[in-house]
């Protein structure tokens, strides 16, 4: 399984980056513990030679040369893995700054679900010639929305240069035109947050098949069924409702659709232990901290990002907020994790993502926070773990909820 090939690293990991070039001198990882993601066992005492940015060497470290020029990191009592994918990030609201601290944090490659297209596009440019710092990037472009949410977002005034961000899409005609102009630009996949209506969801997916690029969803615009008829690639967060009001062999049948339709689902569970459950007051002080005295990683971040986060901030702390929190949300989540418990046991692919861009997701550190609860999650079958929320800072443990 993935989670427990990547649990066995993520404790004391050094990470070859990607953006070695060819200029620079051989780099020799030597007396390291190798990890490398097939599912195979640990192997002890490797030695990885990277020479002009390619692994061309990993064999024992007593039956390797090292070249005399090279750079040798010694990697004795320490893991080497490959680097880390996370699946679900915004980068034009994390901002430049965010670049090198996926890197920091071994997350060689990151899955952009909606932004700025054009400023994306000009990192990874960079990136690919070597003149940036920075993960691969695979960008979605903006994001596909109703048209309602979009005049709402506008009305309500946000700190989001929206019309950079997302694209309102009516019916065929437009998901025709706009999936059309993506695809030209060089997109490689498509996500839709909303839609104006299922018929306008159904003509953003046959825009994007026409088009030859896979198709990214929230899980809460149309039942699975509809999902598995548009072939949707990916569930993003999570099946919303959960499926509990379907019976078992309901609920069976259509997992197994999914298996078969090799549909993934990237739950984002950090956001419900480390967002969702904080009090807006503790987030308040957290987003005001600069020096990261309650949080460390909060000193990294600056800019846009953190005017984001505080509009976030304020968008809590009303009463209502409170009562969603310690009542609501534990229930319904409940019914996620029920649904991802089954998904797991059948074979799904539960992929680790973020959401970086929501408030208190910090670019590369928080993907390790998934990793550890997704890893938790899986070896507790999937239920609420209280042990989590107590461990995370200003996280109040909510009641068990009910059947």
């Amino acid at each position: 399984m993935f989670l427990p090939r990547l649990a066995l690293a993520i404790a004391s990991a050094l990470v070859v980056g990607s953006a070695a070039s060819a200029q620079e001198p051989a780099r020799a990882i030597t007396n390291v513990t190798l990890i490398d993601g097939t599912g195979a066992p640990a192997r002890e005492r490797m030695t990885v030679l990277v020479v002009e940015g390619t692994i061309a060497v990993v064999a024992p470290a007593a039956q390797t040369s090292v070249p005399p020029a090279a750079h040798v990191v010694e990697g004795t009592g320490k893991f080497l893995i490959p680097g880390l994918w996370d699946m679900h990030v915004h980068l034009a609201k994390a901002g430049a700054s965010s670049l090198g601290l996926f890197l920091a944090n071994g997350v060689t490659s990151v899955r952009d679900l909606g932004g700025d297209f054009a400023l994306v596009q000009q990192w990874r440019s960079e990136i690919a010639a070597g003149q940036r710092l920075g993960p691969r990037i695979r960008t979605a472009g903006p994001i596909l929305e109703d048209p309602a949410r979009v005049r709402r977002l506008k009305a309500r005034g946000t700190v989001e240069p929206v019309d950079r961000f997302r694209v309102p899409v009516t019916d065929s005609a437009d998901a025709d035109r706009v999936v059309d102009s993506l695809a030209r630009l060089g997109v490689d996949f498509i996500k839709a947050r909303t839609a104006a209506s299922p018929e306008s969801y159904r003509a953003i997916a046959a825009a994007a098949r026409r088009a030859g690029l896979a198709f990214a969803a929230h899980g809460d615009i149309v039942p699975p069924e509809e999902m598995l008829r548009a072939r949707q690639g990916s569930i993003e967060h999570a099946l919303y409702p959960p499926l509990a009001r379907r019976d078992a062999r309901a609920r069976a049948q259509l997992i197994r659709h999914l298996v078969e339709a090799r549909v993934a689902v990237v739950p984002t569970m950090v956001n419900y232990y480390e967002w969702l459950l904080v009090s807006p007051a503790r987030a308040r002080r957290i987003v005001e901290d600069s020096a990261g005295h309650l949080d460390p990683r909060r000193r990294y971040l600056s800019g846009y990002l953190l005017d984001d986060w505080r509009e976030q901030v304020e968008e809590r702390g009303r009463v209502k907020d409170a009562l969603i929190r310690r009542l609501y949300l534990p229930r319904a989540y409940r019914g996620v994790l029920r649904d991802l418990q089954e998904m797991q046991r059948a074979g799904i692919r539960i992929l680790p993502g973020t959401d970086v861009a929501v408030a208190l997701m910090y670019p590369g550190f928080s993907l390790r926070d998934e990793l550890a609860v997704l890893l938790e999650a899986s070896a507790a079958g999937f239920q609420l773990p209280a042990a989590r929320c107590q461990r995370t800072p200003g996280v109040a443990v909510p009641p068990t909820p009910g059947p």
